[in-house]
This record gives C-alpha cells, sequence and structure tokens, in this order.
C-alpha cells in the first residue's frame, strides 16, 4: 500500500503530465489561430493589391479607348470641313475674279464718260462692247446654305449614365469562395481530393482543381515571404473528387479549387488552398511479364502486343486490405473483353478475371464475381475513367465490395473460399493499347 506521500507524489506528476499536454495544445491552437489571423491579413493585402493593379489597368486602357475615339472624331471633323469647303473656296476665286473684272469696267465706264468730246463716242462704243461680253445680266450659281454641310456632333448622353452604372456595380467582395475542399485522403502513390458543391449547381457546373508542390499559401512559400506559387492544372469537369498522381511519400502538396456555372461563365474565386500528402508508397505491378510495359514507378502498365505473353497482370503485393480503397484509372482501351478488379492471390496459369476467387468490372460495364455476371452495371470503360473498389468483411470468407464508376456505384457479395487478410490489384487486357494507373 503506497504512503500518502507517494500517492500525493503521483498525483503531482500526473497534474505536470496534464499540464504539460494541455499546453501543447494551447500552443496548436494559437498557431491555428495565428494562421487565422495571417489568411485574413493575406487575403485582405492580396485583395487590395489586385484591385489596384485591375481599377488602374481599367482606367488606363478606357482613358486610351476614349482619347483614341476623340483624336477619331476631329480626323473626321478636319476631313469633312476640308471636303465641304473646297468647293466653296473654288467658287469664291471666281467671285472675286468676277468682282475684280466689274470694278474694273465700272472704272472705264466711268472713264469713257469724262472722255473729251471729241473721243467721247469711240469710248462709249469700246465700253459697250466690252460690257456686252462681261454678260452682266448672268450671275453664278451661289449654293444656299441648306446644300452645304453644317457639321455637327452626335453624343449619346446615356453612355455616361450607362458607364456610371456599370462601374458602380462592377466588382464584388466575398469573405468565403463558393466552393471549398472538404477532404484530402492519402492513397497509395496519390492523394484523393474531395471538394463541396457549388450553391445553386446545374448539369453545366464544372469545378477546376489546381496543385503546386511544396507548401504553399495564399501568396507564397510558407514562412518564405516569397513570390505566389506556380499551381498548375489537375482536372477540369463536373465531378467533385479527382486523385492525384503520383505523388510521392513524404511530399507535400498543396490544392486549390474554383468553379463555374458554365463554359461561358467566369471562374468564381480560389478556395483556401490546403497542403496534403501521403505516407503510402504507390501499388506495384509485376515485373516480367513480357506483354506489359510499365512506368518507373511501376504503378502504370501498357499493354503491349506481345501475343504469346499472359494478358492478366497482379500487383507485386497482396497489399489491399479491407476498408481501404483501391482506383484503376483508365489511360487508354481498345477491347470490350477486357477489365480490372481484385483477385485472391496471383495465379500465373489463368488467363482471365472472370473466373473464381476475383470481381472484376469489363469495359462494357459488366460485373464479375466469380465468374459470374451480376444483373446490375455499370458505365462502359473508356479513357479517363476511374474505378474504385471499396471492400470491407461481413464474414470470415465474404467482402461486401462497392465498385463505382463515373456516377454510379454497385454493391455486390463476394464469397471467398477462404479467409484472405489482403488482395492484389489486377488487370487483364488481351489486346494491346491499354494503360492503366493503379492507386
Amino acid at each position: 500500500e503506497q504512503s500518502p506521500g507517494m500517492e500525493l507524489h503521483r498525483e503531482t506528476q500526473e497534474s505536470i503530465e496534464a499540464a504539460r499536454h494541455y499546453q501543447q495544445e494551447l500552443q496548436c491552437r494559437m498557431s491555428e489561430l495565428q494562421r487565422a489571423i495571417n489568411q485574413v491579413e493575406e487575403s485582405g493585402r492580396r485583395t487590395s493589391a489586385k484591385l489596384m493593379v485591375h481599377f488602374s489597368e481599367l482606367e488606363r486602357e478606357l482613358t486610351a479607348r476614349l482619347r483614341e475615339r476623340r483624336d477619331a472624331l476631329l480626323s473626321q471633323v478636319d476631313t469633312l470641313r476640308h471636303r465641304g469647303q473646297q468647293p466653296l473656296l473654288e467658287c469664291q476665286r471666281l467671285l472675286q475674279g468676277s468682282i475684280s473684272t466689274t470694278e474694273e469696267l465700272l472704272w472705264e465706264g466711268e472713264k469713257a464718260l469724262q472722255t473729251d468730246p471729241e473721243n467721247r463716242n469711240q469710248a462709249l462704243l469700246d465700253f459697250s462692247k466690252k460690257s456686252l461680253q462681261m454678260q452682266l445680266h448672268s450671275l453664278p450659281e451661289v449654293p444656299l446654305l441648306v446644300d452645304v454641310p453644317c457639321l455637327s456632333a452626335q453624343l449619346d448622353a446615356s453612355l455616361l449614365r450607362m458607364l456610371s452604372g456599370r462601374v458602380a456595380e462592377h466588382g464584388s467582395l466575398a469573405t468565403h469562395a463558393p466552393v471549398q475542399i472538404s477532404e484530402l485522403r492519402a492513397r497509395p502513390g496519390a492523394v484523393l481530393v474531395r471538394w463541396s458543391e457549388l450553391e445553386d449547381a446545374t448539369a453545366s457546373v464544372q469545378y477546376r482543381l489546381q496543385f503546386c508542390r511544396g507548401r504553399a499559401t495564399l501568396d507564397g512559400d510558407e514562412g518564405s515571404g516569397g513570390p505566389a506559387p506556380t499551381f498548375t492544372d489537375a482536372y477540369t469537369g463536373p465531378e467533385r473528387e479527382f486523385a492525384l498522381a503520383p505523388v510521392d511519400a513524404g511530399v507535400h502538396v498543396t490544392f486549390r479549387v474554383c468553379a463555374r456555372h458554365g463554359p461561358k461563365v467566369a471562374w468564381s474565386p480560389w478556395s483556401v488552398p490546403l497542403m496534403g500528402r501521403t505516407h503510402l508508397h504507390p501499388y506495384e505491378w509485376t515485373q516480367g511479364n513480357d506483354g506489359f510495359s510499365l512506368s518507373s514507378r511501376r504503378n502504370m502498365a501498357l499493354r503491349t502486343c506481345a501475343a504469346d505473353a499472359s494478358p492478366v497482370l497482379y500487383t507485386r503485393e497482396a497489399s489491399l486490405t479491407c476498408g481501404e480503397t483501391a482506383t484503376f484509372r483508365i489511360k487508354n482501351g481498345t477491347d470490350q473483353r477486357d477489365g480490372v478488379g481484385l483477385s485472391v492471390g496471383s495465379p500465373s496459369d489463368l488467363d482471365s478475371l472472370q473466373r473464381d476467387g476475383a470481381i472484376c468490372i469489363a469495359t462494357n460495364g459488366a460485373v464479375f464475381v466469380n465468374g459470374r455476371e451480376m444483373i446490375n452495371q455499370l458505365p462502359p470503360l473508356t479513357t479517363g475513367s476511374a474505378v474504385t473498389f471499396d471492400s470491407e468483411r461481413v464474414a470470415p470468407c465474404k467482402l461486401r465490395v462497392a465498385i463505382g464508376c463515373g456516377r454510379r456505384e454497385v454493391l455486390v457479395d463476394w464469397p471467398l473460399g477462404q479467409p484472405a487478410l489482403s488482395l492484389h490489384l489486377a488487370c487483364c487486357f488481351s489486346t494491346p493499347g491499354w494503360k492503366v494507373l493503379a492507386y
């Protein structure tokens, strides 16, 4: 029996340990709170900078377009003024010549009247002939004011009101992006990303997932204060999950997602970047089958043209356990007789997955359990299709397997001849051209 002093000492040590653990938890929460504060500060600074750049560019572009239009109209005014004045100036020169000639005739008439009587008749006769030549009763035509250009400018006053209204409504702010990453799950040689659904989503909704290898925040590498990271598109389409592969074990990857309500609509703001990684090494296909060519990581297999090689390929180890998910992403396919699935063991003498001890989906969407075709089918496999197998043990020798392809899922029971702790991933390609990635 412990003495009261020893009991008190033990309780004190337990309290110290509890206080130390509590302190660690508080420090973790303080770090999370600081990251939240930094996110608000960084996003506010980034948004302010974006607004300044955008409106400066808008102001510069709008001013340039207005000046271009003003100068173009002024140039048209000069052209029209020159074109309208040219015939009038020509007419003015003719009139001025006639006025000068008439003034000269008047001077000669006055002079003839003042000529001495002896020569007056001859002077008057000469003047009369000259006046007849002048055709004093015929005046040159002068255009009416309504027939000559009268330049004016038509300026739509509603443009200013329209611009003012559009500018007043241009741009908006949001405290949260409409789509956020909801889950990052480690997969063998991959990271599975799931995100929330866009509000009021329709059949035309599209999601866009980007990734950046390494740690990254809103504005740059964590703690570096450096430039914004370079994100790369990983997926664009209607689905709300995607597995990025290959990803080396222990390597951090940062993800972000956005959405839009159709191909002609602008993308929404990006979600908060989230960092994930996988600690699971990728599945490896078995080497040595001459009918397949493997990638450097041996998680992607390509069926080649070796006719005498086995069409069935298994993973090197039976590493898939109950409760885990296996995914096959079809990179290319050519024949409806082929398929992918799971197998108990890796028998090398069998050339099909439509057999006892295996569950598979054929490329036409048919599901086979121990060689028997099920009633329910999945969509046919095409380039880009992803097939998932989720299993749970319902009895020592029975698994319940959910097979998903696209947006459909089939749930089947798989009786096993003996208890199996782990399974092989398998593919059966009888014709060349198939390529599949396992993760």
